[in-house]
């Protein structure tokens, strides 16, 4: 005879289901689920200095007082805050301590870790050590390396293991292989900078030894680089690829694994929120979202911080030195003409000057302009150098260059600013920045030895701004001339 079973409906599965759930809930304990930790990154990169804000409410206290009012950020809590680098060039406020202020305000916003960013050799290795010696965070790279050695220099570590709420999570740093060129050539001449894949291959295994839950990396590179590291980051567990450098904001979680970019200036963060799951010991999510700098209360500390580099400034470069009604905007022919004319202006021997466009790091607000406006539109240590170009040499580096032109233009074909041609078997002074005449080779391979001056960049700028003379009735850009003299091609 053939038995029988009774038919399980629907509902009578549903609830057969039920009932053994909660007898395995009631013998094992709770369920997996409830056994997850979230670990919370705030990161920020290409701070560049701007403690106070490009707009006002927008700058380091307002970001620190979002992320306690919106984030529930403590600093006991699950957070860690991290940075992609490039922390102090940028306005007088930090470029006139050579990052000394930055670093007090960082320290205090309690920053974990930072990767070593380009711009972090401005002020020269010594410049480097003395910030890394204040800051009570590290600095991390794991492919810069002392050229010849294989050693890494002293001033960071490849990388860091931190435990938060009982889960460890592993912090590797890249720095931009871009920095030989990126960076003043000369400050970095000592250093090598290694494929980033090469780096991470090197250092993951060793800092699996020490048995991480959860490994990620901060990095002075651009996300479209990050994005090539995506399968080596698979294959090595790595879980958050986060980014700087390319000033850009971008969020992109893909299988658990998060190639992320903040932005710059403290105009916004991400958020990384890391589930870990402390039974299976994997981690179950990642998700990552960009946000902006606006709307938080100012953080009381941080503000009193910036108020007193604020008073220390002012007393050395409060002096106004001329007005504009509307502003020059960082990247208007008005700036980009204004610079090297000044240079022309001051050595009137010279029949050139170009000033590379990447040197240009603000505009001036409308309003008084004070010696400090024109170091924030200036910012790095730069200094002028007169050279001896032939006119083919000449022509050669106007057009392939893209850079700020005074006594050229270059619309096409290259022409004095009067109209006529360069004539290619004379020879012409030709005005340059340190950093340029370092960086570009065709500069430096020009056969006539180059006259370096001990002269600030700035200081023709300030002199002719102070020596025009201008007012609420004559504002600046009366006195500037705003006609494009390349295409606008921004090449460097």
């Amino acid at each position: 005879m053939i038995s029988r079973r009774p038919l399980v409906t629907g509902f009578s599965f549903i609830a057969s289901l039920a009932a053994m759930a909660l007898l395995l809930n009631s013998c094992s304990g709770p369920a997996s689920a409830l056994n997850t930790k979230t670990l919370t990154i705030l990161y920020t990169s290409d701070e560049h200095g701007w403690m106070e804000g490009e707009e006002p409410g927008k700058g380091a206290a307002e970001m620190l007082g979002l992320w306690v009012d919106r984030e529930g950020y403590s600093a006991g809590g699950s957070y860690l805050i991290m940075s992609g680098g490039d922390m102090w060039t940028g306005p007088a406020i930090s470029t006139w301590f050579a990052g000394e202020s930055m670093v007090e305000v960082m320290n205090a916003m309690g920053y974990t870790a930072a990767a070593l960013g380009n711009h972090e050799f401005d002020f020269q290795t010594g410049g480097l050590v003395a910030r890394r010696g204040e800051s009570v965070f590290p600095y991390l790279s794991a492919n810069i390396y002392l050229k010849g050695t294989g050693e890494r220099p002293a001033f960071v570590v490849p990388y860091i293991l931190r435990e938060v709420d009982g889960v460890s999570l592993g912090i590797i740093g890249l720095t931009t292989t871009s920095t030989p060129y990126t960076a003043f050539p000369d400050y970095v001449a000592d250093y090598h900078f290694g494929a980033y894949d090469s780096a991470l291959t090197e250092i993951v295994p060793e800092l699996q030894a020490q048995s991480p839950d959860i490994i990620m990396v901060i990095s002075h590179v651009c996300a479209e680089e990050l994005e090539k590291l995506r399968p080596l980051a698979r294959e090595l567990g790595i879980s958050v690829l986060a980014g700087g450098h390319c000033h850009d904001t971008y969020v992109n979680v893909v299988a658990n694994i998060a190639v992320v970019e903040s932005g710059s200036y403290y105009r916004s963060y991400v958020r990384i929120d890391l589930e870990f799951d402390t039974d299976s010991h994997k981690l179950v999510s990642t998700k990552a979202v960009v946000r902006t700098n606006s709307g938080g209360v100012a953080d009381a500390d941080i503000t009193a911080i910036v108020l007193r580099w604020r008073g220390s400034l002012e007393g050395d470069l409060g002096e106004v030195i001329g007005y504009t009604s509307a502003g020059i905007a960082q990247h208007s022919e008005d700036m980009h003409n204004m610079v090297p004319d000044t240079w022309l202006w001051k050595y009137p021997q010279a029949a050139v000057a170009a000033s590379n466009y990447g040197g240009f790091r603000a505009g001036l607000p409308a309003g008084d302009i004070t010696i400090e406006s024109v170091i924030g539109v200036l910012p790095f240590n730069n200094k002028l150098v007169l050279l001896e170009l032939d006119g083919q040499e000449l022509t050669d580096f106007a057009s392939s260059r893209g850079v700020a032109l005074s006594g050229l233009t270059a619309l096409g074909s290259v022409l004095h600013s009067d109209g006529t041609p360069v004539q290619l078997d004379s020879n012409y002074i030709v005005i340059v920045t340190d950093f340029m005449y370092s960086a570009y080779e065709e500069l430096t391979a020009a056969d006539s030895l180059p006259e370096r001056t001990d002269v600030s960049w700035r200081n023709p700028v300030v002199e002719w701004i102070r020596s025009v003379g201008s007012s609420s009735t004559q504002p600046l850009e009366n006195f500037l001339d705003a006609t494009p003299r390349r295409t606008p091609e921004r090449g460097d």
